[in-house]
């Protein structure tokens, strides 16, 4: 079992991809020879995973690329692609007690609060077990260390994504 500062690491540095150029349209950069190697030692950890789904993270700058390639492989493999945006702005349409709690929020400028983001994350995922789904890719969460050591209570992960582009590409895409 991983502590939570190791978690905390983990997320910064398990995978690092060091992409060349710029994506436009459908085509995807080619990934760094880092990539190819760190993701060819999953292999072990697949088959963990195997019986309860893979449970993996994509964390990175906007724009990097998090959800393309999280949707991309999320059909591939069969498993939800799970983006805390996506997850905030389904709530946001509700009608409940909890969605105004949100709407306030957002409407306030006000960054949602670690408790609020889990639970809605927390739901998502009793979702997962509800409907049978096995495994899931989160895209861009979690984004600081206390949201890592509740993550690590609800669930195990396998695997952690940190996608980087050239800043200079970035700018070039906003």
């Amino acid at each position: 079992m991983r502590t939570a500062a190791a978690l905390c690491r983990f997320l910064h540095c398990v995978v690092r991809s060091q992409f060349r150029g710029s994506h436009s349209g459908d085509a995807l950069p080619v990934p760094s020879k880092s990539w190819r190697i760190a993701s060819a030692s999953c292999d072990a950890q697949n088959k963990q995973a195997s019986e309860r789904g893979m449970h993996w993270i994509f964390l990175g700058c906007p724009g990097v690329g998090k959800g393309t390639y999280a949707s991309r492989l999320s059909k591939l493999l069969n498993i939800p692609h799970i983006a805390m945006g996506d997850l905030v702005r389904e709530e946001l349409v509700q009608v409940t007690p909890f969605a105004e709690k949100l709407t306030n929020m957002a409407n306030q400028g006000k960054l949602l609060p670690d408790d609020v983001i889990l639970d809605l994350l927390v739901r998502r995922l009793q979702k997962e077990v509800r409907y049978g789904e096995t495994g899931f890719i989160l895209d861009g969460f979690p984004r600081n260390c206390s949201q890592a050591e509740i993550l690590e209570q609800v669930t195990d992960v396998d695997v952690v994504v940190n996608l980087r582009l050239r800043e200079d590409v970035l700018i070039m895409k906003c």
